[in-house]
């Protein structure tokens, strides 16, 4: 298959999935670990959308946002946003399709060494 035929696939799962674990799988398992995925994803300064809402979510888990970076590319061939986000005490990935305003965010558990806690989100487009 195809980047752009694995990007409908995984965009398809964000929808559907049940188990967001399953998505970020395959994610990682698509994309994540090729390097002709990176190679042709070009970096982003900054992307206002998917920085405010990891300092939303930072917030309501009373992390400070303060120092949040974020790094994130684009793979233009789908519209797929991908990177991952920093803040003081805690970090995660997430991905996000321009089109269809959709997207999923992973953050390492705060009290559980090794846990991730998953979060789908829909982005109300007012185009």
């Amino acid at each position: 298959m195809t980047y752009k035929e694995h990007s409908k696939v995984l965009e398809r799962k964000l929808k559907e999935e049940k188990k967001l674990d399953k998505i970020m799988d395959y994610f990682l398992t698509h994309f994540g670990e090729q390097s002709q995925f990176i190679e042709d994803s070009k970096p982003l300064k900054d992307y206002p959308l998917l920085r405010n809402l990891a300092k939303a979510h930072l917030k309501r888990l009373g992390e400070k946002t303060s120092s949040l970076s974020l790094f994130v590319s684009r793979f233009k061939e789908s519209g797929l946003v991908h990177g991952c986000f920093v803040a003081e005490k805690c970090s995660g990935m997430l991905f996000y399709f321009e089109k269809s305003h959709v997207g999923l965010m992973s953050q390492q558990s705060l009290t559980t060494n090794g846990m991730m806690h998953y979060y789908r989100f829909f982005v109300e487009d007012n185009s």
